[in-house]
């Protein structure tokens, strides 16, 4: 069932994806150099809590940000449009990250991501619905890595000249400008072929589950005691516990479909319990596979004395 749950999610990603690509790129359109001047990139909105999501136009010089954006930032980037590359193992939140990119000056950040789609995490917050972000001016935007690589290289050699202090050497000069783009997942977020199976049907098939692991578990307690027992009450409590969870995860959030739990929750939601539910369904299914070839064997042998 956990399978079936990611399956209908990628699924849904690659409709969001087709209609991304589909649909015409703005967002972030190059002003400098000259060799990419005019060229329009497919940016979204971060996310729905971080500073303003429509009528903004904000242009400005772009530098490479390649600190840590976890840690206040030292340097002064006032008037500057920051791009970083988004670091996998980031041990701090999206509002954090704002922040401090705010607090350096920053009137634009342009978040480079490997993920084909930007703006997935558009329900994203730290539990307090944006009240630290929200209200404030610094634009904040996703786009693909793929798409930007032309402006991020150019970044990356600018970066590379600024830090080695080679003054033979002059740097490119960027200029982006940024405008609003629609966000292709909260519209996914919203469709029906997105809601019926991630926050109706899934729901529907973890409670299921969820009722006849707490009705096996009922049935082994009241038998006897044995090694072998206390096995299936911790596989069936545990699959009963995480599934009857996970039905409520799936019906209120979706998986960054709505605003109701915070970031971290849904991580926690999202990736532990999913392993725990697919741990027990596993044991489960090898015990009984296990208990119906002993049934063969004992059959056969029945068969055979007769």
């Amino acid at each position: 069932q956990s399978t079936w749950g990611f399956s209908t999610m990628a699924a849904a990603t690659f409709w969001c994806l087709l209609a991304a690509v589909f649909h015409l790129a703005q967002g972030l359109t190059v002003v400098a150099p000259p060799e990419l001047a005019g060229r329009h990139i497919h940016a979204s909105i971060m996310g729905k809590f971080f500073g303003p999501r429509s009528s903004f136009a904000v242009n400005g010089t772009a530098k490479l940000f390649l600190g840590n954006h976890c840690h206040k930032i030292k340097e002064d980037f006032s008037g500057l449009i920051l791009v970083y590359r988004i670091q996998e193992q980031s041990s701090c939140s999206f509002e954090d990250k704002y922040l401090n990119f705010v607090e350096a000056g920053a009137i634009g950040v342009v978040q480079s991501s490997t993920f084909p789609v930007p703006g997935m995490v558009f329900n994203v917050h730290d539990g307090d619905k944006g009240k630290r972000t929200k209200h404030l001016s610094t634009v904040f935007l996703e786009t693909n890595e793929d798409v930007f690589a032309p402006v991020l290289s150019i970044l990356m050699d600018n970066y590379k000249i600024e830090h080695a202090n080679d003054k033979k050497k002059e740097v490119t000069q960027v200029i982006l400008y940024l405008t609003p783009d629609r966000n292709d997942f909260e519209e996914l977020f919203a469709a029906w072929w997105y809601i019926i199976p991630i926050r109706i049907v899934l729901p529907i098939i973890f409670g299921f589950v969820a009722i006849v692991a707490a009705k096996y578990f009922v049935v082994t307690w009241r038998g006897g005691d044995n090694l072998m027992k206390r096995t299936k009450l911790m596989t069936f409590g545990v699959e009963s516990v995480t599934m009857a969870l996970l039905c409520f995860f799936c019906a209120a959030q979706g998986f960054f479909g709505s605003d109701f739990l915070p970031y971290p929750a849904i991580w926690f939601f999202g990736t532990g319990f999913f392993g725990w539910s697919m741990f027990c369904t596993t044991l489960v299914a090898l015990f009984y596979r296990c208990l119906n070839n002993a049934t063969r064997t004992l059959t056969h042998v029945h068969f055979s004395f007769i």
